[in-house]
């Protein structure tokens, strides 16, 4: 289980490639970061720790109270998407946060699929559908050359 709350941790925050590369300018033993970074950094942490919290209540939860989390993943998701909007990326990346934001909303919107197999009697096993999810491949793409372009979109 902890395998798939991890993923969903991970695609979530947007940062499907991990890692701290590029972007800022280093200053010593300190990387400083753009704004544009920054805020990506802070957003993801937020939400983050938010999807974890609801993530793990789903350990050996009942069906309805899964179904209740994930309803809450995804408005945690599209509050993201919302807030993505409103930070402006540098031209460099301008394309790839766009697709970011339609991947997180994509996303969200296709947990509608796994709850429903929640509800016909999935249970926790129906969580595994979760990899299978477009919007997972558009958050890993969009966050991946992100990344390549030098932004480091997650937290050192």
């Amino acid at each position: 289980m902890r395998p798939i709350l991890l993923l969903l941790l991970t695609c979530a925050l947007a940062v499907g490639a991990a890692g701290c590369g590029g972007g800022g300018s280093s200053g010593g033993s300190q990387q400083s970061f753009s704004n544009y970074e920054t805020q990506m950094q802070a957003l993801g942490a937020r939400l983050g720790a938010a999807i974890e919290a609801a993530g793990n209540k789903n350990i050996g939860a009942s069906s309805p109270a899964i179904v209740h989390n994930l309803q809450h993943v995804q408005l945690l998701l599209r509050n993201a998407a919302a807030k993505l909007a409103q930070i402006t990326p540098p031209s460099k990346v301008a394309a790839e946060h766009q697709a970011l934001m339609t991947g997180v909303r994509d996303y969200a919107n296709e947990l509608n699929g796994i709850i429903s197999s929640v509800k016909n009697g999935g249970g926790t096993q129906a969580l595994a559908g979760i990899f299978k999810l477009h919007g997972l491949i558009e958050i890993r793409n969009a966050s991946q050359a992100i990344e390549k372009a030098g932004f480091a979109i997650v937290a050192p």
